[in-house]
């Protein structure tokens, strides 16, 4: 008999953000582990990008979206743009420059009462435990509807934003239905900026986390060093933690395989830079080994697509100019995902940027994985190098070591002239098809509603 489940996610397609892919993929294979979908998520206009031809297979599923009530963050920007418009009508708006003080961007030491009144409003105010907390009311509100038409069986939501566990928590409360919750990224109020975080905040957005492990039946996380950090906070609770990495679709990737490749050597990095995911070092290393001769600048490229001209505030493309790459580096803004996947496909070599990330895996990685691209990646110890060291086709360089990167690119380089000799696929990464993953969070969900269900009946 099939149930239903409502997934409840902020990002869902055609949103381009990456954390629409896993809510879609739940939503798309679980019919065929007896649960149908039910996609509570927002409105089309609050997303920051647009992918019309994303996921168009989705189309049968109920996907019922709300607005979201004006929070404080958004009633400040109103009030700026229409003040740019009265006092500098030739200004244009941008958040990445304007809403965030100079000072901040830099990553300078910040003091001062006049930064932590600021601080400390931010913190509680515009960013507890998110910008989205504005659409928690509207979004039960609406599940509770749903639930009155057509019976809802178990909860799914997942996040960042971790708003959405809010959501589910009252849900909760108010349907006493099985709740999985699935965390995408860890939910760690104390990593925020500074200039988001105070002492309260922290304190407050912990019991939120903890109410939510707490509360939920399930807690997934996508890799096991995030589910070993929450079985080592909540030790008393640790059976209810399980690991369901991110994964890829060998059917959906396989039309790319065979795509014509650049033919000068071409070095792709596809997303956008943050969680200090600056290029520098790279960029630097193919400068100096241009320079030196060991690079011919006219047989290579590299072409960063999507929301690349920033890193952290800072401008990549004057990053570009201080190396003498402007003839070797193209730009290219947001672009769908079909193309990003096809762009991917037709690179020598894909560049991953995760220094700062030792809980979490890009997302993206696991699509490289299925397009089997030859990965450069900057990674300190944690889940992505856990991940990658068994990779046939990557190479590790350590953040800020120099001299690692430019012995990486040249062994690429070479790779490159003998048509990657020597490499052998590892069948063990096809346990991250994306069917087998969602086979798995359905079993969660079938075994802990009937958990619930046999000590409801005691």
């Amino acid at each position: 008999m099939t149930k239903n489940v409502l997934i409840i996610s902020y990002h869902f397609p055609p949103d381009s953000a990456v954390g629409a892919i896993r809510p879609a993929e739940f939503a798309r294979f679980l019919p065929e582990h007896g649960w149908s979908p039910i996609v509570l998520t927002v409105r089309q206009k609050y997303y920051e990008h647009i992918d019309p031809a994303k996921y168009n297979d989705l189309k049968s599923i109920s996907i019922n979206r709300t607005a979201q009530i004006p929070y404080v963050n958004d009633i400040l920007v109103i009030i700026y743009r229409a003040y740019l418009r009265i006092r500098k009508p030739e200004s244009s708006f941008s958040i990445r420059e304007r809403w965030i003080p100079h000072e901040a961007r830099q990553g300078k030491k910040q003091e001062g009462l006049k930064f932590n009144l600021m601080r400390y409003f931010n913190s509680l105010f515009v960013y507890l435990p998110d910008k989205q907390v504005g659409w928690i009311m509207l979004a039960v509100l609406k599940a509770v509807a749903l639930n009155r038409t057509t019976k809802i069986d178990a909860l799914l939501t997942t996040g960042p934003p971790h708003s959405v566990h809010l959501i589910g928590l009252v849900l909760k409360f108010l349907l006493g239905i099985c709740w999985v919750s699935d965390f995408r990224d860890p939910w760690a109020p104390e990593m925020k900026q500074m200039r988001i975080r105070s002492y309260f905040s922290v304190i407050i957005e912990q019991w939120m986390r903890k109410m939510v492990v707490r509360k939920s039946d399930c807690v997934v996380s996508v890799t096991s060093e995030m589910t070993q950090r929450l079985k080592d906070m909540y030790p008393d609770i640790g059976n209810k933690f399980h690991t369901i990495h991110n994964g890829f679709d060998s059917e959906a990737l396989s039309k790319y395989r065979n795509v014509t490749i650049y033919e000068r050597f071409t070095i792709t990095y596809v997303g956008s830079f943050y969680f200090g995911r600056a290029p520098y070092i790279f960029l630097r290393a193919m400068s100096d080994l241009i320079k030196d001769g060991h690079i011919d600048p006219k047989g290579v490229q590299i072409r960063f697509i999507g929301d690349c001209r920033y890193s952290d505030g800072k401008s990549v493309e004057k990053m570009v100019e201080e190396t003498a790459l402007k003839d070797v580096v193209k730009f290219v803004d947001q672009i769908p995902h079909d193309e990003a996947l096809r762009e991917i496909a037709m690179a020598h070599v894909v560049l991953l940027m995760a220094p700062n990330q030792p809980l979490q895996i890009p997302g993206k990685v696991f699509e490289y994985l299925g397009l089997r691209s030859v990965i450069l990646s900057v990674c300190g110890d944690g889940a992505t190098k856990s991940l990658l060291k068994n990779y046939p086709y990557a190479y590790i360089v350590s953040p800020d070591n120099m001299s690692e990167m430019k012995d990486a690119i040249m062994k690429l380089l070479q790779e490159k002239s003998e048509e990657g000799a020597g490499k052998v696929w590892n069948p063990s990464f096809e346990q991250y098809e994306r069917g087998t993953l969602v086979r798995k969070i359905a079993h969660l969900m079938e075994k802990y509603d009937l958990s619930r269900a046999s000590q409801e009946k005691m």
